[in-house]
């Protein structure tokens, strides 16, 4: 593991200086490898992001457990997905005392959105979305029980039986949704001799005999945690039931050649769902939609990742599950189940495969419509004109990718030399790319898609036009300032994942500086550090010199100039990144690489790379571009 995260900071640096050229064209912020973006983005986000269109965000608590902002949420499973990346973020950092004054707060928002919710929980199915937001309470579940890291806090025997109580409901909703809502053995696709699809679960009621692959995070992902925590079967056969989901949407889903998934299948045609599909034509034995949409093929990842997870939880116990989570040879199962966790674990190889061959070369993101780059446009959808629409580097799903593959290193299903490139410039993108700024200290993510599916209204085809004009097909832009909770929820997911694998927790920026401030003097910027080290110092800097005296995490600029501010601690140094700040209107003078000019003095720039004359170092320039001594 040390040598991963030594590798990966070598590897980041580089990165991080070869692409700041492109972050500061299509984003605000330059990946900085010494920033916890996990802590960073979820206090900037927690109490607002969007579930397509809806405004939610939860209740703000200190660490004492006080709530100093209300929520504004429901039980759905966009908000399940955000609050479900926090806990497995505050699992993590909750070992770790120094951590407490972020991880706690945040563990008290999550309790919050428990315990006021849990009652919602229905005990029956019809729906795999809804289901899904449970996944939140395995976490609240673990943090609370004896020997959990909050269980004697004053919410923890609460949260703990609310958790306990919505786990059970759940379970009775999937018993409910397979006895209800699964495709039956006289569908045309069984008939044509695809058997593999009898069992599976509709992704929802009025779906009839589809599958997404949204639904296999939605569904198996989390009927497997379920069947753990439950101890024994729930429906009867669960392993077998849970591979037959994943299995049928391989098998029907799959393209070899393209080493990618197409977005569902159909078992049996019927009239305004997946009769309207551009793919689907069983006379031609095709029973799936056409396209390979990105976030889509994101859930399955996932759900392949998290399954392998459980199925090997599921078999080992005590000693031997330590064994497997240290020992990458030892990880095959025995017993029962054995061939189906192995084909598995197939599936997520060529799938990572796949992934790695459409990874965009110059961000390390990925597209809305997997297999087209940025020259593929769509001008024509449901028998209308439009203006061309360009195919787009599309946040959630580069964020599902970057979490999925993590992970799959991680617990040593996919190797860290074949993969961990591919995962690294995954994350730096997201941040490169996809990162805007909300004031001087908070972030929004942005260019994720709001919506997505398949038949039952506005056509929703399933076509590569679709997937960029369709009437609910909307990707969230910079200037709206909204962060999507499925893109949040990703990225925080991938960022503790990151932050397990390569970061030394030492020391690291807790937030990054904003690219640019326009203050007045006496405001202050800051850039505070925290980790394991014994004792953090600071130092600030303007263009490039120590400023004296300037040694705490904040500082009050008093000339305009370029800023940066580095954090120690045990002989391990992190550097923000680099701010131009403007103090009263006034921008700064910079020295370029101190050349001087045939006079002997050095060429002066202003912030926005304007020569503006020559001169010495601590000049000024006013907004007209006077110079001023």
């Amino acid at each position: 593991m040390r040598r991963y995260k030594d590798m990966a900071l070598m590897a980041l640096m580089m990165v991080w200086g070869a692409v700041q050229m492109m972050a500061q064209e299509e984003g605000d912020f330059t990946f900085n490898p010494g920033v916890r973006y996990s802590q960073w983005v979820t206090k900037a986000r927690l109490n607002s992001f969007y579930a397509n269109k809806v405004a939610d965000g939860f209740a703000v608590y200190d660490e004492n457990g006080n709530k100093v902002k209300n929520g504004n949420t429901k039980l759905d499973y966009v908000p399940g997905l955000v609050a479900k990346a926090i806990v497995e973020n505050v699992q993590y950092y909750s070992q770790y005392q120094w951590a407490q004054s972020w991880a706690k707060p945040f563990f008290y928002s999550m309790a919050d959105y428990c315990n006021n919710y849990f009652t919602w929980f229905t005990t029956t199915g019809g729906s795999l979305d809804n289901l899904n937001a449970a996944k939140v309470l395995f976490g609240l579940y673990e943090l609370t029980s004896a020997g959990g890291a909050y269980a004697s806090d004053k919410v923890a025997s609460k949260t703990n039986g609310n958790a306990q109580s919505a786990l059970s409901k759940a379970m009775s909703g999937f018993k409910d949704h397979n006895n209800k809502y699964k495709i039956g053995a006289g569908t045309s696709a069984c008939k044509a001799g695809h058997t593999i699809v009898e069992g599976g679960w509709w992704h929802k009621s009025q779906y009839q005999d589809e599958m997404w692959l949204d639904g296999s995070y939605m569904g198996p992902a989390l009927f497997a945690q379920l069947r753990n925590y439950n101890g024994s079967d729930i429906i009867g056969d669960d392993w077998t039931i849970v591979y037959r989901q994943i299995q049928a949407l391989w098998e029907m889903c799959w393209n070899p050649t393209d080493k990618l998934l197409y977005h569902a299948f159909a078992a049996e045609g019927h009239e305004t769902y997946s009769k309207t599909w551009a793919g689907y034509n069983p006379t031609a034995g095709v029973y799936h939609s056409a396209s390979y949409w990105g976030r889509a093929e994101g859930w399955f990842l996932l759900a392949l990742v998290d399954i392998l997870e459980q199925m090997e939880k599921a078999t080992a116990t005590g000693s031997e599950l330590a064994r497997l989570s240290t020992d990458w040879s030892a990880r095959t199962l025995t017993g029962t189940g054995t061939d189906n966790y192995n084909t598995l674990r197939a599936h997520l190889a060529e799938m990572c495969e796949g992934l790695a061959q459409w990874q965009d070369e110059e961000t390390g993101c990925w597209y809305q419509v997997l297999d087209e780059d940025d020259t593929f446009y769509a001008d024509k959808y449901n028998y209308k004109n439009f203006a061309k629409t360009y195919n787009y580097l599309e946040s959630s799903a580069s964020a599902l990718f970057a979490a999925g593959i993590m992970k799959a290193i991680r617990l040593g299903y996919i190797s860290e030399d074949d993969y961990g490139p591919v995962a690294r410039k995954a994350y730096a993108g997201l941040v490169n790319t996809f990162m805007a700024t909300d004031g001087k200290e908070g972030v929004h993510l942005y260019s994720s898609c709001r919506s997505a599916g398949l038949g039952t209204w506005s056509v929703r085809d399933g076509s590569k036009s679709y997937y960029l004009l369709g009437n609910d097909v909307v990707v969230v832009t910079k200037d709206e300032q909204q962060t999507e909770g499925k893109v949040l929820g990703a990225f925080i997911l991938a960022a503790t994942e990151y932050e397990k694998l390569y970061q030394d927790n030492t020391v690291l920026l807790e937030k990054d500086l904003a690219p640019k401030y326009d203050i007045k003097k006496g405001e202050t910027i800051e850039c505070t550090a925290s980790g394991s080290g014994s004792a953090i110092t600071y130092q600030w800097y303007i263009n490039g010199v120590a400023i004296e005296g300037e040694t705490d995490s904040e500082t009050a600029p008093q000339q305009p100039g370029n800023y940066y501010c580095t954090a120690t601690a045990d002989g391990k140094t992190v550097q923000s990144s680099i701010a131009n700040v403007i103090v009263d209107g006034e921008t700064g003078i910079v020295n370029v690489n101190g050349n001087e000019n045939a006079n002997g003095n050095s060429n002066l720039y202003n912030l926005a790379g304007q020569r503006v004359g020559s001169g010495y170092r601590g000049m000024r320039v006013q907004k007209g571009r006077k110079m001023v001594e």
